[in-house]
Protein backbone atom coordinates (compact mmCIF):
# COMPACT_ATOMS: atom_id res chain seq x y z
CA UNK A 1 0.00 0.00 0.00
CA UNK A 2 1.62 3.23 -0.98
CA UNK A 3 0.31 6.67 0.95
CA UNK A 4 0.80 10.15 -0.35
CA UNK A 5 1.93 13.43 1.31
CA UNK A 6 -0.12 16.38 -0.02
CA UNK A 7 3.24 17.96 -1.41
CA UNK A 8 3.17 18.21 -5.71
CA UNK A 9 -0.14 17.66 -6.79
CA UNK A 10 -1.40 19.53 -9.80
CA UNK A 11 -4.34 21.58 -10.47
CA UNK A 12 -6.07 22.79 -13.38
CA UNK A 13 -8.63 25.16 -13.65
CA UNK A 14 -9.81 25.62 -17.52
CA UNK A 15 -6.67 27.12 -18.93
CA UNK A 16 -4.84 27.70 -15.73
CA UNK A 17 -2.42 25.94 -13.69
CA UNK A 18 -3.72 26.68 -9.98
CA UNK A 19 -1.07 24.85 -8.49
CA UNK A 20 1.59 27.57 -7.36
CA UNK A 21 -1.27 29.82 -5.14
CA UNK A 22 -2.65 26.60 -3.88
CA UNK A 23 -2.22 25.08 -0.54
CA UNK A 24 -5.42 22.94 -0.09
CA UNK A 25 -7.23 20.42 -2.18
CA UNK A 26 -10.43 18.19 -1.82
CA UNK A 27 -12.51 16.90 -4.49
CA UNK A 28 -16.23 15.82 -2.96
CA UNK A 29 -17.84 12.87 -4.56
CA UNK A 30 -21.09 11.27 -3.35
CA UNK A 31 -24.48 10.07 -3.99
CA UNK A 32 -27.87 10.96 -3.03
CA UNK A 33 -29.66 8.84 -0.39
CA UNK A 34 -33.06 7.38 -1.20
CA UNK A 35 -35.35 6.27 1.24
CA UNK A 36 -36.95 3.37 0.15
CA UNK A 37 -37.94 1.78 3.49
CA UNK A 38 -41.70 -0.48 3.76
CA UNK A 39 -43.38 -2.24 5.91
CA UNK A 40 -41.62 -5.08 6.97
CA UNK A 41 -38.25 -3.75 7.21
CA UNK A 42 -36.37 -3.18 10.44
CA UNK A 43 -33.63 -0.64 9.20
CA UNK A 44 -33.86 2.00 7.19
CA UNK A 45 -33.26 1.22 3.53
CA UNK A 46 -31.57 3.27 0.56
CA UNK A 47 -30.94 3.35 -2.75
CA UNK A 48 -28.56 5.54 -4.21
CA UNK A 49 -29.23 8.45 -6.13
CA UNK A 50 -27.94 11.12 -8.63
CA UNK A 51 -23.72 11.69 -8.34
CA UNK A 52 -22.86 15.18 -6.43
CA UNK A 53 -19.54 16.17 -7.41
CA UNK A 54 -17.79 19.07 -6.18
CA UNK A 55 -14.08 20.45 -5.36
CA UNK A 56 -12.68 22.84 -3.01
CA UNK A 57 -9.47 24.74 -3.42
CA UNK A 58 -7.60 27.24 -0.76
CA UNK A 59 -4.73 29.36 -0.96
CA UNK A 60 -3.24 32.57 -1.65
CA UNK A 61 -4.55 35.54 -3.26
CA UNK A 62 -2.37 36.82 -6.26
CA UNK A 63 -4.78 39.46 -8.36
CA UNK A 64 -2.26 38.87 -11.67
CA UNK A 65 -2.90 35.24 -11.49
CA UNK A 66 -5.24 32.96 -9.52
CA UNK A 67 -7.61 36.09 -8.84
CA UNK A 68 -7.83 37.17 -12.21
CA UNK A 69 -8.30 33.83 -13.75
CA UNK A 70 -11.36 32.39 -11.14
CA UNK A 71 -13.09 35.75 -10.69
CA UNK A 72 -14.74 35.80 -13.91
CA UNK A 73 -15.63 31.70 -13.63
CA UNK A 74 -17.95 32.06 -11.30
CA UNK A 75 -21.57 31.11 -12.88
CA UNK A 76 -19.87 29.58 -16.07
CA UNK A 77 -20.14 26.46 -17.11
CA UNK A 78 -18.04 24.15 -18.89
CA UNK A 79 -14.76 25.02 -17.09
CA UNK A 80 -13.18 21.36 -16.63
CA UNK A 81 -11.09 20.98 -13.32
CA UNK A 82 -8.19 18.42 -13.49
CA UNK A 83 -6.23 17.30 -10.17
CA UNK A 84 -3.32 14.94 -10.62
CA UNK A 85 -3.82 13.26 -7.40
CA UNK A 86 -0.26 11.70 -7.06
CA UNK A 87 1.85 14.30 -8.65
CA UNK A 88 2.54 15.51 -12.35
CA UNK A 89 3.94 11.86 -13.77
CA UNK A 90 2.58 10.38 -17.26
CA UNK A 91 0.55 7.19 -15.63
CA UNK A 92 -0.39 8.74 -12.38
CA UNK A 93 -4.20 8.59 -11.10
CA UNK A 94 -5.95 11.81 -11.87
CA UNK A 95 -9.82 13.17 -11.29
CA UNK A 96 -11.27 15.72 -13.72
CA UNK A 97 -14.50 16.61 -14.67
CA UNK A 98 -16.57 19.70 -16.65
CA UNK A 99 -17.38 22.15 -14.06
CA UNK A 100 -19.60 25.42 -13.37
CA UNK A 101 -17.79 27.87 -11.18
CA UNK A 102 -20.10 28.57 -7.63
CA UNK A 103 -18.16 29.96 -5.15
CA UNK A 104 -14.88 32.24 -4.82
CA UNK A 105 -13.88 34.45 -1.78
CA UNK A 106 -11.05 36.47 -0.52
CA UNK A 107 -9.91 38.05 2.74
CA UNK A 108 -7.59 37.84 5.67
CA UNK A 109 -7.15 39.25 9.19
CA UNK A 110 -4.41 42.11 9.01
CA UNK A 111 -1.46 41.87 9.39
CA UNK A 112 -1.75 38.01 7.44
CA UNK A 113 -1.29 36.61 3.66
CA UNK A 114 -4.38 37.05 2.03
CA UNK A 115 -6.03 34.09 1.04
CA UNK A 116 -8.79 32.79 -1.22
CA UNK A 117 -10.88 29.78 -1.49
CA UNK A 118 -12.85 28.13 -4.57
CA UNK A 119 -15.76 26.00 -4.89
CA UNK A 120 -17.18 24.43 -8.21
CA UNK A 121 -19.55 21.82 -9.13
CA UNK A 122 -20.00 19.29 -11.74
CA UNK A 123 -21.96 19.88 -15.29
CA UNK A 124 -20.55 16.63 -16.19
CA UNK A 125 -19.31 13.24 -14.43
CA UNK A 126 -16.59 13.09 -12.57
CA UNK A 127 -13.44 10.74 -14.26
CA UNK A 128 -11.30 8.94 -12.25
CA UNK A 129 -8.18 8.84 -14.99
CA UNK A 130 -4.57 9.12 -15.61
CA UNK A 131 -2.34 12.08 -16.98
CA UNK A 132 -1.67 11.14 -20.34
CA UNK A 133 0.79 13.91 -21.54
CA UNK A 134 2.43 15.96 -19.22
CA UNK A 135 3.80 19.77 -21.30
CA UNK A 136 2.97 21.98 -18.57
CA UNK A 137 6.35 22.73 -17.49
CA UNK A 138 8.70 22.15 -20.60
CA UNK A 139 6.65 23.51 -23.68
CA UNK A 140 6.73 21.03 -26.82
CA UNK A 141 8.22 22.95 -30.13
CA UNK A 142 7.46 19.86 -32.65
CA UNK A 143 5.28 17.16 -33.54
CA UNK A 144 5.14 14.11 -30.91
CA UNK A 145 3.34 11.17 -29.31
CA UNK A 146 2.99 10.74 -25.95
CA UNK A 147 3.52 7.49 -23.64
CA UNK A 148 1.43 4.16 -24.14
CA UNK A 149 -0.95 3.85 -21.34
CA UNK A 150 -3.12 0.72 -20.61
CA UNK A 151 -6.48 2.23 -19.82
CA UNK A 152 -8.53 -1.23 -20.61
CA UNK A 153 -11.27 -1.64 -23.24
CA UNK A 154 -13.84 0.27 -23.15
CA UNK A 155 -17.20 -1.60 -22.82
CA UNK A 156 -20.43 -1.25 -24.29
CA UNK A 157 -21.71 1.35 -21.46
CA UNK A 158 -18.63 2.99 -20.88
CA UNK A 159 -17.29 6.15 -22.37
CA UNK A 160 -13.83 7.32 -22.92
CA UNK A 161 -13.05 10.63 -21.60
CA UNK A 162 -10.19 13.04 -22.37
CA UNK A 163 -9.82 16.87 -21.11
CA UNK A 164 -6.91 18.82 -22.78
CA UNK A 165 -5.92 22.13 -21.00
CA UNK A 166 -3.45 24.37 -23.08
CA UNK A 167 -1.85 26.57 -20.93
CA UNK A 168 0.67 28.63 -23.09
CA UNK A 169 1.44 29.67 -26.41
CA UNK A 170 3.99 31.12 -28.55
CA UNK A 171 5.30 31.43 -31.65
CA UNK A 172 4.96 33.33 -35.27
CA UNK A 173 1.03 34.48 -34.75
CA UNK A 174 -0.36 31.46 -36.97
CA UNK A 175 1.16 28.66 -34.75
CA UNK A 176 -1.01 25.75 -34.77
CA UNK A 177 -1.86 22.72 -32.43
CA UNK A 178 -3.27 19.71 -33.28
CA UNK A 179 -4.28 17.33 -30.60
CA UNK A 180 -5.92 13.67 -30.87
CA UNK A 181 -6.21 10.45 -28.67
CA UNK A 182 -5.51 7.05 -30.52
CA UNK A 183 -5.51 3.77 -29.31
CA UNK A 184 -4.27 0.46 -30.24
CA UNK A 185 -4.02 -3.19 -28.65
CA UNK A 186 -1.13 -3.10 -27.49
CA UNK A 187 1.93 -0.71 -26.67
CA UNK A 188 3.92 -0.67 -29.77
CA UNK A 189 0.88 1.36 -31.79
CA UNK A 190 1.93 -0.95 -34.89
CA UNK A 191 -1.81 -0.61 -35.75
CA UNK A 192 -3.27 2.95 -33.82
CA UNK A 193 -6.81 4.50 -34.91
CA UNK A 194 -7.75 7.84 -33.96
CA UNK A 195 -10.21 8.22 -31.60
CA UNK A 196 -10.55 11.69 -30.07
CA UNK A 197 -9.69 14.87 -32.42
CA UNK A 198 -9.89 18.14 -29.99
CA UNK A 199 -10.57 21.44 -32.56
CA UNK A 200 -7.20 23.12 -33.88
CA UNK A 201 -5.26 25.14 -31.36
CA UNK A 202 -4.13 28.47 -32.02
CA UNK A 203 -2.92 30.70 -28.72
CA UNK A 204 -3.24 29.62 -25.00
CA UNK A 205 -6.50 30.38 -23.28
CA UNK A 206 -8.28 26.67 -24.36
CA UNK A 207 -9.45 23.84 -22.51
CA UNK A 208 -11.58 21.02 -24.52
CA UNK A 209 -13.20 17.95 -23.61
CA UNK A 210 -14.31 15.24 -25.69
CA UNK A 211 -16.27 11.67 -25.10
CA UNK A 212 -16.57 8.68 -27.46
CA UNK A 213 -19.39 5.89 -26.37
CA UNK A 214 -18.16 2.69 -25.95
CA UNK A 215 -17.66 -0.78 -27.25
CA UNK A 216 -13.62 0.36 -28.00
CA UNK A 217 -11.70 -3.30 -28.07
CA UNK A 218 -8.28 -1.71 -27.61
CA UNK A 219 -7.18 -1.03 -24.45
CA UNK A 220 -3.72 0.98 -25.16
CA UNK A 221 -4.18 4.82 -25.60
CA UNK A 222 -1.67 8.08 -26.20
CA UNK A 223 -1.49 11.21 -26.98
CA UNK A 224 -0.58 12.28 -30.40
CA UNK A 225 -0.06 15.87 -31.26
CA UNK A 226 0.78 17.86 -34.52
CA UNK A 227 2.44 21.36 -34.40
CA UNK A 228 2.50 23.68 -36.84
CA UNK A 229 3.67 26.82 -38.68
CA UNK A 230 6.45 29.02 -37.53
CA UNK A 231 8.54 28.14 -34.32
CA UNK A 232 4.97 26.77 -32.74
CA UNK A 233 5.80 26.27 -28.68
CA UNK A 234 2.84 25.03 -26.32
CA UNK A 235 2.81 24.25 -22.68
CA UNK A 236 -0.27 21.87 -22.27
CA UNK A 237 -1.59 18.81 -20.31
CA UNK A 238 -4.07 16.04 -21.53
CA UNK A 239 -5.96 13.92 -19.13
CA UNK A 240 -7.71 10.49 -19.85
CA UNK A 241 -10.10 7.63 -18.55
CA UNK A 242 -12.64 5.84 -18.79
CA UNK A 243 -16.04 5.98 -17.22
Amino acid sequence: MAHHVLTDQRIFVDDYEITGDTNAVAIEYGAELKDCTVLGNDTRMNKGGLKTVQVQVSGFYDADTQDAEIFGNVGLANKPISVAAEGGAVGDVAYFFNAVGGEYSTGESVGELNKFEMGAGAVGSLVRGVMAHNAADTAETSTGVGDAIQLGAVGATQRLVAVLHVLESSGSGDQTLDMVVESDDNAGFTSGLDRLTFSQVTVSGTSQVLELDGALTDDYYRASFTLGSGAPSFKFVLFFGVI
